[in-house]
């Protein structure tokens, strides 16, 4: 599958954590944002439609993607809104999950990354510590917008920065035929990631109009 494409699977991600969210929290969004979420997966699939080189196996990866992502997400909003779990604490509690992992990961390829040319390059060293500030500041952003608002948001959000990504993504990388069902695909998801945008947007502006509750003293 190629990057793109990828991408544009990936933005399904929003309807699967409506779905979870709906399951876990149980709680109905809102039509326009229900509206806007169904506008991404029909222009996700309209791309994948229009996808010369599909590839069965490709995509269920990508599927599988989404619905990990999603859960993953979610995992993240229940610990923020449940156990009262800071962005900050659970990126902690994520890093501590993850040594295990990455250890054998890295003991396995470790005789690979010691023959690797380039290791002793200052070019080197620095792209990768600035890989490394990038990849923590992701993963806290990404935390701290799912805590304090939602996985809904969090991948919503996502969609409208993966419609540059598509876009960069096509042209630096290639791999990807233009056709009428992709580009219009591609155009649809990302009016959907701006609708929802504008649905929240309207939510919170309609909270903020309500009066507060009043209470009475008797």
């Amino acid at each position: 599958m190629n990057v793109p494409m990828y991408n544009a699977i990936r933005r399904c991600i929003p309807f699967a954590s409506m779905v979870l969210g709906y399951m876990v929290f149980v709680k109905k969004p809102s039509p326009l944002v229900f509206i806007s979420i169904m506008i991404v997966t029909a222009g996700t699939g309209l791309a994948a439609y229009g996808d010369m080189q599909f590839d069965l196996r490709s995509y269920l990866y990508g599927i599988s993607s989404v619905m990990l992502m999603g859960f993953h997400l979610i995992v993240l909003q229940y610990n923020g809104l449940k156990k009262k779990l800071s962005a900050l604490d659970q990126l902690y509690v994520n890093s501590i999950n993850c040594i295990p992992i990455f250890g054998t990961l890295f003991l396995v390829n470790l005789k690979e990354m010691l023959l690797y040319e380039h290791l002793g390059e200052l070019k080197f060293i620095l792209s990768f510590l600035l890989v490394c500030c990038c990849g923590c500041l992701l993963n806290y952003s990404m935390f701290l917008c799912t805590t304090t608002n939602s996985a809904l948001t969090t991948t919503c959000v996502g969609v409208i920065k993966s419609g540059f990504t598509t876009v960069i993504g096509m042209f630096v990388f290639g791999g990807v035929d233009l056709t009428i069902y992709f580009v219009s695909g591609q155009i649809i998801n990302f009016s959907g990631g701006i609708l929802y945008s504008y649905a929240k947007f309207q939510e919170n502006f309609a909270s903020k109009l309500k009066p507060p509750p009043q209470h009475n003293n008797a």
